[in-house]
């Protein structure tokens, strides 16, 4: 599994709720491929800021930009400053198993 990571600062923190109904009535257009999982995220310590977060599977579908991130992102531009970043997984642990 690797994750595709959208992030936008809006102009201002009232933007943050007209994008997210706009995000939840997006409907899914002629893509290639379906993310694993969608979510989006609300910062606690920006209130103008928001993260998106697609799940892929990597036996289906590399680890790059896809395009669906990149529609997203670009869509998001008319919000604000976008950052479209890949992770990939490098540690895993449970919490029955983790020790700090």
């Amino acid at each position: 599994m690797w994750v595709e990571v959208i992030t936008v600062r809006t102009a201002r923190p009232e933007l943050v709720e007209p994008l997210l109904r706009e995000l939840a009535a997006l409907q899914e257009g002629s893509c290639d491929a379906a993310p694993a999982s969608f979510a989006c995220y609300r910062s606690l310590d920006i209130d103008n800021e928001v993260a998106i977060r697609l799940a892929w599977d990597e036996r289906k579908i590399p680890a790059s930009r896809t395009r669906i991130g990149v529609l997203i992102a670009k869509w998001l531009e008319g919000y604000g400053m976008v950052h479209h970043s890949i992770w990939t997984l490098s540690l895993y642990s449970t919490p029955k198993n983790f020790s700090p």
